[in-house]
């Protein structure tokens, strides 16, 4: 999270782009948002979080799955190296494209049209080195979240889903939903909108 925060800071300053900024994060992004504003407070006015992790949301049985993710992306990454991973995605061949495509549908065409240029992406190794070194370095980036603090008054919105994912046993979703409710207490200026629509994939 860390090196995340200090790219975006560098981004913002070489494209001269001047606060006050509104940062919005989701997923994992809601954590990156999060440390930006602790260590850059006099630059943002207002954070909005989207589904976002929560320090404590990782359980033993969480991280065991990540483990056997990451190595699924570092298989990935060795196949991307030799070009067998642009070979099967051209002959949609693998689920992984197949299902993200066919969830873009539902949003509008604009959205729609980020699908080939996700999948490019796939196809490079270093996509596959970054996303396996981000979830390695989870445990690590918690913990810098968890030694972060917000301004006691920033302007915080908690945007959550409200539908539960088949996938998600009922009580690991009750569980996350007081997690998202516990990161209103960052704040004392914060609001929890709950989106009945939106169900969200990471770390359930």
């Amino acid at each position: 999270m860390q090196q995340s925060v200090d790219e975006l800071h560098a981004l913002l300053t070489k494209a001269e782009i001047e606060p006050p900024y509104i940062l919005v994060g989701h997923s994992l992004g809601g954590g990156n948002m999060r440390l930006y504003a602790s260590q850059h407070p006099e630059e943002v006015v207002g954070l909005v979080l989207v589904d976002s992790v929560h320090e404590d949301q990782i359980t033993p049985a969480i991280w065991k799955r990540m483990k056997r993710v990451i190595l699924l992306y570092q298989l990935l990454r060795s196949a991307s190296l030799v070009g067998v991973l642009r070979a099967i995605g051209d002959m949609n061949l693998l689920p992984m494209f197949k299902n993200i495509k066919q969830e873009s549908q539902k949003y509008p065409l604009a959205v729609q049209a980020l699908f080939d240029t996700f999948k490019s992406s796939c196809y490079r190794p270093c996509y596959w080195a970054t996303t396996s070194s981000e979830l390695a370095n989870m445990k690590r980036s918690f913990k810098q979240l968890q030694a972060s603090t917000l301004p006691g008054n920033l302007p915080l919105i908690v945007l959550t889903q409200g539908s539960k994912n088949p996938e998600m046993s009922d009580e690991r979703f009750q569980q996350w939903a007081s997690l998202q409710l516990d990161l209103t207490q960052l704040s004392s200026n914060s609001k929890q909108i709950i989106a009945e629509t939106h169900i969200p994939q990471v770390f359930k």
